[in-house]
């Protein structure tokens, strides 16, 4: 098996789209090794994640007790993802005591809620916009935000959004988004990670009295043309008045997944380092 390297670092960490983050159950299955290793093709290798996925650095699973070779490079084949040593490749799959989705015996209103949320994910896809497109409107919509919301820059980002939202797939509820992001089809690290993050934010939001209002995925296309998705949790603290109060607790809520044990994106960071700025300019 060939594996076609990205330029990466010693000690870089990789794998943060999958929410590979320390206490996590994972599984490895060795497919292939050279004359040096002594672990058998079709072993596995599973266990409770110890520290973040480094390269250069080994997989230590289980306090230590278990761990393959230095990480030396990575390659994904679809919703596939293998994980190279210098001796070794692994794949990287769900553990052994993952649950799986009982098909059998759904009521009418799931089988219907499920069809529902895949027609709307067909309606994205078909018209999913370019990635470089969304960032630029993302881009544009944050850079909005960080203006004085007088009624023309209320409107304007109020115009960008709507424009976004074209390209988007909202639920209310946690069992719909659910449903929504095991539709993606994607990894199945992908599929927890990705429920987990946005759940942490609604958890926070509730927590702290705030109005939290569904779930999205915004679809996009890649340049190789497959699909990307954007999950984003929305929540509401306009009944707060005070404005370091409602600063506060939206930065409490954008930092909610590190707080539950996950890790934050890029744009959780970016967020947050724009609401201290806010915070400061008080």
């Amino acid at each position: 098996m060939e594996l076609s390297e990205k330029k990466l670092t010693p000690g870089q960490e990789i794998l943060e789209g999958y929410y590979l983050v320390p206490g996590i159950k994972i599984k490895l299955i060795k497919q292939s090794s050279d004359k040096h290793s002594e672990v058998a093709v079709g072993s596995t290798l599973e266990g409770i994640l110890d520290f973040d996925v480094r390269i250069g650095e080994p997989i230590y699973l289980d306090n230590k007790n278990k761990n393959t070779s230095p990480i030396t490079g990575i390659k994904k084949d679809g919703n596939r993802l293998f994980l190279k040593t210098d001796t070794s490749i692994y794949e990287l799959v769900p553990p052994t005591d993952s649950i799986k989705n009982n098909t059998d015996n759904k009521s009418p209103n799931l089988i219907g809620m499920e069809k529902n949320i895949e027609r709307e994910l067909r309606r994205a896809q078909a018209n999913a916009i370019n990635g470089k497109d969304l960032l630029l409107l993302t881009e544009k919509r944050f850079n909005l935000s960080k203006i004085e919301r007088t009624p023309e820059i209320i409107n304007q980002i109020s115009l960008v959004s709507k424009e976004i939202s074209k390209y988007m797939v909202t639920v209310d509820t946690l069992l719909e988004f659910k449903t929504l992001v095991e539709k993606l089809d994607r990894n199945y690290y992908f599929t927890i990670g990705t429920i987990s993050h946005e759940n942490a934010h609604a958890n926070m939001t509730e927590a702290l009295c705030g109005k939290h209002r569904g779930y999205s995925i915004v679809v996009f296309k890649k340049e190789d043309g497959t699909y990307g998705y954007q999950p984003i949790s929305h929540f509401d603290f306009s009944s707060v008045l005070d404005p370091e109060e409602k600063i506060k607790k939206e930065i409490r809520v954008t930092n909610a997944p590190e707080e539950y044990g996950n890790k934050l994106s890029p744009g959780d960071k970016n967020r947050i380092q724009e609401l201290e700025k806010q915070l400061k300019n008080l």
